[in-house]
Order: C-alpha cells, then structure tokens, then sequence
C-alpha cells in the first residue's frame, strides 16, 4: 500500500485538510511527521498533505528499497518525467 520513509520530521501546517483523490507515488505526510510514498495498491482519497509525487518510470525503485537503504528525491518536470517513463518501458520491452 505505501513505504514509510524515515528521517527528520516534516511538520504539517495547521489547519485540517479536505479528503482529496490521490494517485501512486504522491507523498503524504501525516501528523507524525513520517511521509508515506503510496504504492500500486494506495487508497484512492486521503486527508493527509501531500508534499511531493513520486515519477510513475521511479515509483518500482521506491518499492524495492530495503529498510534503511537511502532515497534522494529530485524535482522534475513533466518531460523529463515522461522521457523517464519511455525509457523504462523501453528497457522492459526488451527484456521482454
């Protein structure tokens, strides 16, 4: 459903969120201060902030990461993330 990051906390603002939709990868940060990385089987609302939203071609890099092991996160804009998805495809297609 999602993988918990560790790490320093990620205060929220005050104030109480609306449920909104969310999509995997999005980056939900509860009250604890904890973020969430959702995953393929995520609910589908969420009242949490949503800080960030993981690309869909990194989204199976999150998922394999063992506990522990460090990620770093990169703003990108949405070529590069379309770009990144064509590769990964491409690489798997010829696995394939």
């Amino acid at each position: 459903m999602g993988a918990r990051l560790s790490g320093p906390r990620i205060a929220a603002r005050e104030g109480e969120i609306l449920t909104c939709g969310v999509v995997a990868g999005a980056v939900q940060v509860p009250s604890a201060g904890a973020p969430i990385v959702l995953l393929a089987d995520h609910q589908a609302t969420g009242g949490y902030p949503v800080i960030a939203t993981v690309i869909a071609a990194d989204l199976g890099l999150v998922a394999q990461r063992v506990p522990g092991e460090r990620l770093r996160f990169v703003r990108v804009d949405r070529d590069r993330a379309v770009v990144a998805l064509r590769d990964v495809r491409d690489a798997l297609a010829e696995i394939a």
